[in-house]
């Protein structure tokens, strides 16, 4: 997330973001997403539109 926030610039690098897909809402660990992005979709419970960039760290209590 650090590296991200440190090499992107012009965007929000949040923690667990949720997107709604077609079967769920799926939060990746780590995402970044532009503020242009951001603001097309600020208010919502849950974006419909993916960040530029999600991170999901596999670990083996995952699902």
């Amino acid at each position: 997330m650090r590296l991200l926030e440190q090499f992107l610039k012009g965007g929000k690098c949040p923690p667990e973001f949720p997107i709604m897909t077609s079967d769920n809402v799926k939060s990746p660990d780590v995402a970044w997403i532009s503020n242009e992005r951001l603001q097309s979709i600020w208010g919502m419970s849950a974006s419909t539109i993916a960040p530029e960039i999600c991170v999901e760290i596999k670990l083996p209590s995952n699902t």
